[in-house]
């Protein structure tokens, strides 16, 4: 479309505002402070170069409303030139209410007080500046910092299921891991080890705070005064963290300390991780299956939107009210699990109910119920079960002549015996050489290993020497003389012609420089013609 590069710029004007310093800087480091036009060029072309020195921000949703409107009601109704198409169809009119009223929301403007950019650091943890003097800026406002997480855990399981406590576990280091690396690459001065151990740094500055009356790590936090003082008992930062509306586990924790000894299974440990005394869990199990079905068949005679999230909230907190943990074997629910396994059961349902179809019945009965003896002389048996599978003579009749041809058609194997009177289906001869049926007392040919013991090293004449494989790798290889330039470990000992002197040194045979007979005399041409 005609408008499509200025409707994308006039978006990208009506959603971002420029910060004025920065566009300051940048005009003034480029000396285009009197050139709108040079301004305009970097707008349109290089605006990778602005994104990375120019922080943006999204304005308050009654703002962002107003611009993002007009942007839409200047464009969509422009024509292309050649086809005559307005830019905007009528799905494209419907998806920008939609985003508008998004915008109303308040969901995409920034939060105020807060920044979505970050300076760039180089190796030494200082702010990374360009040739021009101008700060680089990383914005964290997009998902890709997520998604790189998420790969890296997903690699980091490798499987879809495991236990709570190695589920715990390894979500808990790989975090630490993940958290360490990013301080490195975003705080200055942050430490830069080869372990992420922080109780060990700590120790180190408190020894060395008491030997040398500074600490050696001035940029490092305690690891105590990082943690949060309201964290309860057993719950973690990551891994499986605390329930929201939780407060605390209550039998596995006493006088602020857990009671270890309680911990018998994964539910327990579940529970404490989760600050609850019954755990949440997925549904899953005969009982809790059951009193699903019952919640929302409920839900559907009383009339209620299953389209709605706040009548899985709902069913959630009556579902609370049942769950006893082991004791009826119904733990605690949340509206995310109620949801989750209501959609797997409508897929479930609709699958069972298109299985369950007049037609898919008739035509699987018809087929099932087929004799074992399937040939044309026997066509008319498949129907004397009833009428009711008249209607399927036709298909029936095309499905019998590819069963039979399938019946009778012979197995092919991979390998066939190439004997001309071989019968054995199941013979190898194709594979070994060797007939089963004809050649039994016939051994197979089985293939020679060597190794490197089987073979001398030509630089000691030894076998089964590390230069059998490498010449470098022989013991001796320092040892021995070059026979081009009798030297001492030269790269002659590997390849002739490698050896710095091979160009200058005639051959002993034909006096000829460059000679292939120069490291080994039997490659001369002129000694093999004597041989002769």
């Amino acid at each position: 479309h005609d408008f499509k590069i200025a409707y994308f710029r006039a978006l990208r004007a009506a959603i971002f505002l420029f910060n004025p310093e920065d566009v300051a800087n940048v005009k003034r480091s480029l000396k285009i402070e009197t050139d709108p036009k040079a301004w305009d060029r970097l707008l349109a072309f290089h605006f990778k170069f602005i994104a990375e020195r120019v922080r943006r921000r999204i304005p308050d949703p009654d703002m962002l409303f107003e611009r993002v409107q007009h942007v839409f009601n200047t464009f969509q109704d422009t024509k292309d030139a050649k086809t005559g198409k307005p830019l905007f169809n009528e799905a494209a009119k419907h998806k920008s209410k939609l985003v508008l009223k998004l915008i109303k929301s308040g969901l995409l403007s920034d939060p105020p007080g807060y920044s979505f950019y970050a300076k760039k650091m180089n190796s030494n943890g200082l702010p990374m500046k360009d040739k021009y003097g101008l700060q680089l800026y990383r914005s964290i406002r997009g998902t890709s910092l997520l998604e790189s997480l998420h790969q890296f855990l997903t690699r980091s399981f490798g499987h879809t299921r495991s236990a709570p406590f190695y589920s715990d576990s390894l979500l808990t280091l790989v975090t630490h891991g993940y958290n360490w690396r990013t301080s490195i690459r975003n705080r200055p001065g942050f430490v830069k080890l080869r372990h992420y151990d922080g109780l060990a740094i700590d120790r180190v500055n408190e020894f060395y705070e008491k030997c040398f009356g500074k600490v050696k790590y001035p940029n490092w936090r305690s690891t105590n005064d990082s943690l949060p003082h309201n964290l309860l008992p057993g719950t973690s930062l990551f891994g499986i963290v605390k329930m929201p509306g939780t407060t605390g586990n209550t039998t596995m924790v006493k006088n602020s300390v857990v009671q270890v000894a309680k911990i018998k299974n994964s539910d327990d440990y579940l529970s404490l991780r989760q600050g609850t005394d019954i755990p949440f869990k997925p549904v899953e199990g005969k009982i809790e299956n059951e009193l699903f079905v019952t919640f929302i068949k409920q839900a559907i005679n009383s009339s209620t939107s299953l389209s709605s999230f706040q009548t899985f909230v709902d069913i959630a907190d009556e579902w609370s009210r049942q769950a006893r943990g082991k004791d009826n074997s119904i733990y605690m629910k949340r509206a995310i699990h109620i949801a989750r396994r209501y959609k797997r059961y409508r897929d479930n349902l609709s699958k069972r109910e298109a299985f369950n179809t007049t037609e898919a019945q008739q035509t699987i009965n018809a087929l099932e119920h087929a004799p074992t003896d399937v040939s044309m002389d026997h066509a008319e048996d498949l129907f004397s079960l009833g009428d009711q599978y008249q209607p399927l003579l036709e298909q029936i009749e095309d499905i019998l002549p590819a069963i039979q041809v399938t019946a009778q058609a012979p197995v092919v194997r991979k390998y066939q015996c190439k004997h001309p009177n071989c019968t054995l289906p199941t013979c190898s001869g194709g594979r070994f050489g060797i007939c089963q049926q004809h050649e039994p007392h016939k051994k197979r040919k089985v293939k020679v290993k060597y190794s490197r013991k089987d073979f001398a090293c030509k630089v000691c004449d030894k076998k089964g020497c590390k230069g059998v494989s490498s010449r470098k790798r022989c013991p001796n290889f320092a040892r021995t003389p070059c026979k081009v330039c009798q030297r001492n470990g030269c790269e002659g000992l590997v390849k002739f012609n490698s050896c710095p002197k091979f160009n200058d040194t005639p051959c002993k045979e034909c006096k000829m420089k460059k000679c292939k007979g120069v490291g080994q005399r039997k490659e001369c041409p002129q000694y093999k013609k004597n041989a002769k």
